[in-house]
């Protein structure tokens, strides 16, 4: 068997020819400098390229005489200048025998063979030099990955309509095997089309020197190239971060036959059960252009969410419950919000056909794990599992209760229908009066599992705790700006449990719940949470049943008995103003809160929603704020105050007599008028009166305030009626005594009766004598 020897000079090039034309045509014989145009199929320049070119002649005395060589790069017209190894530096005429050139190009650390033609016909090889070589051992490829969902196929792309972050293919490609770097990279555009061309040589060769041939080499070996290739999928997960996930690989082994021009390319996709497939492609029809087809093994999913009786979670606008599919070592790959509507996530994806799916990558084909997919609802882990991806379970079962559901659905979905840890209950608060209990409307409730957040909910007018799920009906914000969402619960709602306590199902989940109260007629809200505030829930009880809790708050009820000084009960009839003023210190201390409670019609106020705490009671009366002689002070409330001689208070009320005489005489007026009026810097509060004086001059004023505080003025004034004796008719109602009293009360010690206290009028006793000096 004959061996077929490519010569190569190892002779460096001493000099640089200079380029004298540009005109493609044969050389003049013998000829001094020959040179070749490289070209790819399509007519790209092969700029830039490190290459070896060789002519030789094979039949030559002494068989394949080197003519000629080149080795470096190419210029950027992709054009050579060769150095001629021939005697004399110069190629005669060619004449008879046979010829070959051949180029090979050195890349990705190999060497390839790029050209090589044999010539029988020596015009043939003459008209041959000087002119393009076309490369047709090499290929321009370009990669698409195209995946099958809902039994079409589609590239593999996605963009977020509305931030406009994309998913997109990524391509590598190794020679043979995967070991290194790869030799070409690429991401794919919104076609999922690679956006670099990669130069794709079809034959690898092995040159080596002969030791009886120092100035020779030939071609020792060759061989197909193949090829190792990697589609995967830069999922965008936020702050400009992709995660790579594989989603694809083969290996293609390429067999290039140049008399017909034509590529066979052996495809065995690296995936189990797939066949061996070929692809021809003509090279006159492309150019040697070929855009290879990346095969990524996606799917798509939606997950039905419902509690552990198979009721759809429907209504869950907050807190919204989330759908995530993640791996071990990737992380998260999509999360997902349940649509509140129909309790399916998630609430947005990819659009097949008008239903929102996750679209996911075939982890298990790839990676050595399972896909987990869990749910969450307020940071409580309600649902977790994993599946392999190649052969997901048509059902998940744990301790004999079936969790998780899959089923694929006719447009090709698959459909998870999981049962999160999730317990239907009721919860009322009630408050800590008299039997029976009654329910404590307008607290503020808040819901604790241990160790996440809290949910921060009402009572309503019932007293039942309103719970998720929650609709959300408006929002603003404060003066302060602090943010306002108004949201509606129900009364027979969900509160979400780790899903190891369903799985459990013996298990206690045990919630806290703290209530706040605030005052009647305050804005004030304190912390009345009962002791025993612990609720058990029973993860999983046959039927779901709703479990129905009370929570009786530290609220009372307080009654309260006000008299005076005579032990009279003092009410609303004595003065329609009149009203206790009652200052609240919480337990443990804190803002005192002020607020009013009216006076009833037997002297006892009634107050029936008291937090615990303690109350400074005053006695707002005609005009006069007051403390009382006697009583509790402070009130402290850490019950029912039900009987009043546990919260009776005497104030300073009491009544006042006064005598109403002559200016310079001591002697009774009778049918005076007395009116008694209160001010309080200058503001009139309240008048008594007007009282008649009867025949000993007495008036007599009952439950009169027996303090003056600071800008406070008691005013008595005195007229005379149609009554008083003595007067003209158009003399009644004359002002005879105006007396500021604000200092004679304040020196009295109060009683239950002061008086009489004379006051006198501007009236006179004269005697008119009549003398006659005549």
């Amino acid at each position: 068997m004959s061996r077929k020897y490519t010569l190569l000079a190892i002779a460096l090039v001493a000099a640089v020819l200079a380029l004298a034309s540009t005109t493609l045509a044969a050389p003049v014989f013998p000829a001094k400098a020959i040179y070749f145009n490289l070209s790819m199929p399509d007519g790209t320049r092969f700029a830039d390229q490190d290459v070896i070119v060789v002519v030789f002649n094979e039949t030559a005395p002494g068989a394949n005489c080197l003519m000629a060589y080149y080795i470096g790069k190419t210029d950027r017209y992709g054009r050579v200048w060769l150095t001629i190894a021939m005697p004399g530096g110069v190629i005669p005429q060619p004449a008879y025998g046979s010829y070959n050139i051949s180029v090979f190009w050195k890349a990705y650390g190999r060497t390839f063979l790029a050209y090589s033609e044999r010539f029988t016909n020596p015009t043939s090889f003459a008209n041959t030099l000087n002119s393009t070589l076309i490369l047709n051992y090499l290929w321009n490829f370009t990669f698409q990955a195209i995946t099958n969902i809902a039994g079409q196929d589609v590239p593999l792309y996605f963009k977020d309509p509305e931030s406009g972050r994309e998913d997109i293919a990524y391509f590598e490609v190794w020679l043979y095997r995967k070991v290194g770097a790869p030799v070409f990279f690429s991401e794919g555009d919104s076609s999922a089309k690679s956006k670099k061309w990669m130069i794709v040589p079809t034959v690898e060769v092995s040159i080596t020197a002969p030791p009886q041939m120092p100035a020779c080499y030939h071609i020792d070996k060759r061989w197909n190239v193949a090829l190792y290739k990697e589609v995967s999928w830069l999922i965008d997960i936020g702050g400009n971060q992709r995660l790579k996930v594989l989603v694809g690989r083969e290996n293609a082994t390429l067999s290039y036959d140049p008399a017909t021009d034509t590529l066979t390319i052996t495809v065995v996709e690296l995936i189990p059960g797939r066949p061996t497939s070929t692809i021809t492609v003509s090279g006159a029809q492309t150019q040697h252009k070929y855009m290879f087809v990346d095969r990524a093994y996606t799917f798509l999913a939606v997950v039905t969410v419902q509690d552990p009786c198979g009721n759809t979670l429907t209504g869950w606008e907050w807190p919204p419950i989330n759908v995530e599919f993640a791996t071990p070592t990737l992380g998260k790959l999509r999360v997902g919000k349940v649509n509140p509507e129909t309790g399916v996530a998630p609430e947005e994806g990819k659009n097949v056909g008008g239903t929102i799916t996750f679209w996911l990558p075939n982890i298990s084909l790839f990676y050595n794990e399972k896909l987990t997919l869990a749910a969450e609802i307020n940071g409580i882990q309600v649902f977790n599992t994993a599946f392999n991806t190649t052969a997901i379970p048509p059902s998940i079962t744990e301790q004999g209760f079936t969790f998780v559901t899959h089923e694929v659905l006719p447009s090709g979905i698959h459909n998870f229908t999981i049962k999160v840890g999730v317990v239907k209950l009721e919860i009322r608060v009630k408050d800590s009066g008299v039997t029976a209990v009654q329910p404590l409307e307008g607290a503020i409730v808040v819901i604790e599992a241990p160790g996440y957040d809290p949910i921060n909910t009402v009572t309503d007018g019932a007293g039942y705790v309103q719970l998720p799920p929650y609709r959300i009906l408006g929002g603003g914000s404060t003066e302060g700006g602090t943010p306002i969402v108004v949201r509606q619960g129900q009364r027979q709602g969900y509160l979400p449990v780790p899903f190891d306590i369903l799985i459990e199902n013996k298990a206690l989940y045990t919630y806290r719940v703290r209530v706040k109260y605030a005052l009647p007629g305050t804005e004030t809200f304190v912390d009345v949470t009962p002791d025993a505030n612990a609720i058990a829930l029973i993860p999983r009880l046959a039927g779901c049943p709703v479990q129905s809790f009370n929570i009786i708050a530290k609220v009372y009820n307080v009654n309260i008995l006000v008299l005076d000084l005579c032990n009279r009960p003092i009410t609303s009839l004595d003065d329609r103003n009149a009203s206790l003023i009652i200052t609240y210190t919480p337990p443990g201390g804190g803002a005192p809160v002020v607020f009013s409670a009216g006076l009833g019609r037997n002297g006892t106020t009634f107050i029936g929603k008291v937090p615990g705490g303690s109350f400074k009671v005053q006695l707002a009366f005609k005009g006069v704020l007051m403390d009382p002689v006697s009583g509790p002070v402070p009130l402290v409330v850490t019950g029912n105050i039900a009987n009043v001689s546990q919260a009776t208070y005497v104030f300073p009320v009491g009544d006042i007599i006064f005598r109403i005489t002559q200016w310079d005489v001591r002697e009774p007026l009778v049918n005076i008028s007395a009116t008694l009026t209160y001010y309080k810097k200058d503001v009139r509060m309240y008048v008594d009166g007007p009282k008649m004086s009867d025949c000993e001059g007495l008036v007599k004023f009952t439950k009169v305030p027996l303090v003056v505080v600071e800008g406070t003025r008691v005013i008595l004034e005195l007229r005379t009626t149609e009554d008083t004796p003595y007067i003209r008719d158009q003399d009644a109602g004359l002002l005879v005594g105006r007396w500021d009293l604000t200092s004679l009360i304040a020196g009295i010690k109060p009683a239950c009766s002061i008086g009489p206290i004379d006051v006198p009028t501007w009236i006179f006793s004269f005697t008119l004598e009549a003398v006659d000096h005549a």
